[in-house]
Parts: C-alpha cells; structure tokens; sequence
C-alpha cells in the first residue's frame, strides 16, 4: 500500500515532469550510434561502462530529445526491480512474505539514495545493482541445485556478474559481495569446494573485466583521477563514517526539530536492530555488515554530505544491506511492524523534499533551455551570465555544454557561462552565489551577453 502510494504520489508525477539535468546531456549525446563491440574499446565520457551506455544509447533513439519523461520511467522500472530483488534476497534468508514485503517497501522509499532514481544519469547504479542482485540470487540457487539445473544457473548467474561489471565500477567487489550473501543465509553451508569454486570463477571475471578496462583506461583512471591518486588523497575513515550517518541523516527540509528529531529516532532504530541481529545471530549480522562495507569500498574516496541528496545514488547498493539487516533483525516479531513503519513515515516527508528539490531543478533545466534556444542562431559567441548549475541541497542543473549537446548542428559558436549556486529558500530556488562554469569554452571577443533570467536572487 506504502509502495503503490509512493509510486502514484511521487515516482510517477515526478517522471511526467522530468528534464535532462547535468550529465545527462553528455551521456545522451555521446550514447545513441555506438555498437557493443565499439564500446567494449573505447571510453565514454572518461568511463568504461559498455553495457549501461548501450542501454542510454538505445532510450536515446527511442525517446531522443523530446520525450524526457520516458528515461525517467526506465529508472522507476530499473528501481521497482530492484526493490523486487531485495524481496527475493529476504526470501533467501528465510524471511516470509510479511518480511519480504517490508524490505520491498524500505527498499523502494531508500530515502538515503533518492538521486538513484530521481536522476537519469544514475541508471548507472540502478543497472548494476540489479545486475549484483541478480548474480548473488542466481548464484546462491545455484549451491544448491543439482544436475543439469547447475549449468544452466551457473551461466545465468555469471551473465549477470558481466553485466554488472560492464555497467558500473561499484560492481568490481561481487565475489566479496556473494560471499556475504552466502553467509547471511540460514540454511546449511554448501560445500567449501563448490563455494570456492563459485567465488574463484567470479574472481577470474573481475580480473579479465579489470584488464580489459585498463587497455582502454590505464591505471584503474576515470574523469575524477586515478583510483589510487583518489584514496590516497581522501579521508577514508572520515568518509566511511559519513556514508553511515547518511542513513540516519535524511535530506529533510529545515523545518525545526525535523532533521534532528529524524535523525535520533533512526539512530535508535538502526542501533536497536543491530543490537536485537547480534543477540540472535551474530554471524548473519557480521556477513550483512561486511556486506555493507564492501559494497562502499569503490567510492569511500567520495566525501559525501549526510542531509544531502547529492550523491544518495552511492549508497543505492549499500542501501540493499542496510534493509536486509534491518528487515532480519525484526523478523517475526510482534514490533516488527511500529520498526518498519517509523522508518516509512520518517521516509515519506524526505521523498517529498527530494521530489520537490529535483522537480525544481527539472524545470530550471527545461526553462533554461528554452530561453537559451530562443537566441539561436546565433553567429556570435554566447556568454551566460546566469547559468543555474547545482543546488546546495544537492540537484544538479546544468553545465555550459548543454546547450551543445541539446541542439547539435543549430549551436556552432562558443559558449561560455557564469554559474550560479542555488538554494532553497521561503518555498522556492533562489541564487546565492556565483562562479565562473568549468566546462565553459575559453573567453571570446565580441560575445553575445544572454541572461536567461531563469533564477530570481535570495530575498
């Protein structure tokens, strides 16, 4: 009931009135044309993720510029089946239908991770957990299987652990990750020697999958910098414990006493549950938290901002054992249902905040882009002096090559864009501080000043 009201309340109006935001330019523009075996040489946009820009590539000529609602409606598919994969993960650990359902419904709100599914450009996330979800299901079923069922799970699970891998980096930990589903299981260990063998083959996997990507981006690089450059420049400690206070910390508007009193009552709960999971089984609540902890391995350089919704799409993946751990440690008792609920209403008013910060930067996106196409052609280089780039909140906008990417051979002359950081303030975006955009074309002479007077200053 939580979920079908999620979906029709939220998920859906928000994909009507979607609009390209930030990457999505970029990603859509470089994507439609290029074949599987092209992608799996190159690199796109400074990545090497074959499979999910395929999927871009594809949504591109079937919605292209003019159909921003039906990329949306891929990721609410993308994330229902996710949500449905939990489900089914639960039903692995022995949870019955009530539990299944719960996780299904904790996993679909993920209040700490809107940005997956509120932003196109995080089909990356959406695709790949899916994918990770899919390997540890298939792969699980497959210990136990016997006969020709084996060979045909086998392939199925390891098809999965290639597509998982091909969409997006946060996969490269899968065998960790598989192992820990394994022993979060109630059921009886399967032999170690088909265990080993099932982990040594999805080892293999990420090793041909790192080699090859290095042929096409050496020295595990990508647009941020070398992954080893990244961690040894970053706080990592520091970092871990902010990815755990972001599922305590929910993006909430500044309403007195709600992001703090939020906070506290899911401190307590997530220290209760973890409590009440120890005293009844202490090794499903360490493999859930191993599990937790290696899905963040891949991005615990970034120093994300608990309260905000920039970055939630990082903990997408982490998200998957937080529920499990959450859903498990209540099973079958008589408050499993105040825990599920406190959780779902403290979700809800956070949903709505992020709905409404990232439907906002979907009509700035959408005004912004019609005001600037209303200037062409242009023969003159074009100077923005108000370019709406990011929120302080978290939303994305903008980037100066936007507008290239949008309209293609009808921009030929530079463009240049003074960038304005946003915030939210008496019911509304206003301007609060501005900054030369780094993915502007150099200065030029004789340019065309345009403000698109999108974004009125702070009152």
């Amino acid at each position: 009931m939580f979920s079908a009201a999620l979906f029709l309340g939220i998920f859906l109006p928000h994909a009507a009135g979607s609009f390209f935001l930030y990457d999505d330019f970029a990603i859509l523009a470089g994507a439609p044309g290029l074949g599987f075996r092209e992608l799996m040489t190159r690199e796109t946009g400074g990545f090497f993720r074959p499979v999910a820009v395929l999927l871009f590539g594809w949504q591109s000529q079937v919605f292209g510029w003019n159909s921003p609602a039906g990329y949306a409606v891929i990721s609410l598919a993308l994330h229902t089946l996710n949500a449905a994969l939990v489900a089914l993960l639960l039903g692995r650990f022995g949870a019955d239908r009530a539990a299944a359902i719960a996780g299904f419904a904790l996993f679909f709100a993920s209040p700490w991770a809107g940005e997956a599914f509120f932003w196109t450009s995080a089909q990356f996330d959406l695709l790949a957990t899916a994918a990770v979800l899919g390997t540890c299901l298939l792969g699980s079923a497959y210990l136990e299987a016997a006969g020709p069922r084996r060979g045909m799970l086998a392939a199925a699970a390891l098809a999965c652990a290639a597509l998982a891998l091909l969409s997006k980096e946060s996969a490269v930990p899968i065998p960790a990750l598989f192992l820990t589903v394994v022993a979060a299981r109630p059921f009886a260990r399967p032999p170690s020697r088909k265990l080993a063998a099932a982990v040594s083959v999805l080892a293999t996997l990420v090793v041909g999958y790192l080699l090859l990507r290095s042929r096409v981006l050496p020295g595990l690089e990508g647009p941020y910098g070398r992954f080893g450059d990244l961690v040894k420049a970053s706080h990592l400690l520091e970092n871990a414990m902010r990815f755990g206070r972001a599922f305590v910390q929910l993006p909430l508007p500044r309403y007195p006493l709600l992001p703090t009193g939020a906070a506290f009552v899911l401190t307590v709960l997530w220290t209760i549950s973890l409590g009440r999971l120890l005293r009844q089984n202490w090794r499903r609540a360490a493999a859930l938290l191993l599990g937790f902890a290696v899905s963040l391995t891949p991005v615990v350089f970034v120093g994300l901002e608990p309260g905000s919704t920039a970055g939630g799409r990082l903990l997408y993946l982490p998200g998957v054992f937080a529920v499990c751990l959450f859903v498990i440690a209540w099973h079958r008792s008589s408050l499993a249902p105040v825990a599920v609920a406190l959780i779902l209403a403290l979700s809800l008013p956070s949903l709505v905040w992020q709905n409404r910060l990232w439907s906002a930067a979907a009509d700035l996106s959408r005004a912004a882009v019609e005001r600037f196409g209303a200037a062409l052609p242009s023969a003159r280089p074009i100077w923005v002096l108000d370019l709406p780039s990011t929120f302080e909140e978290g939303p994305y906008v903008l980037k100066a090559y936007a507008f290239r990417c949008f309209f293609g051979e009808r921009l030929t002359v530079p463009v240049r864009a003074e960038a304005i950081v946003l915030g939210w303030r008496d019911g509304g975006p206003v301007a609060l501080r501005s900054m030369p955009d780094p993915f502007s074309d150099p200065p030029q002479r004789d340019e065309l000043t345009l403000s698109l007077g999108v974004v009125p200053a702070e009152r």
